[in-house]
């Protein structure tokens, strides 16, 4: 078995495979590159997509909790 851990963020790769952390769950090398990797851009970054998105899955991301914290807080002003 080959595994391999990013000194930056800690992923982690078994026999070439990206598994999340945390989640042990099969992961994707393009999602984690726009969320974690292209976002800090150390040179020692272990992942193969690094440098390949535009960031996209992280803006769409960081929408999603603005839009959330927004319902919250209608909704606890309204109930105050």
């Amino acid at each position: 078995m080959n595994t391999k851990t990013c000194p930056r963020c800690g992923a982690c790769w078994i026999n070439d495979q990206h598994y999340w952390t945390g989640t042990n769950k099969k992961g994707d090398e393009t999602k984690l590159a726009s969320l974690i990797c292209d976002h800090f851009k150390d040179p020692n970054c272990i992942n193969p997509k690094r440098g390949t998105t535009d960031g996209e899955e992280f803006r769409r991301r960081q929408e999603d909790f603005e839009r959330i914290k927004s319902d919250m807080d209608a909704f606890i002003n309204k109930h105050k």
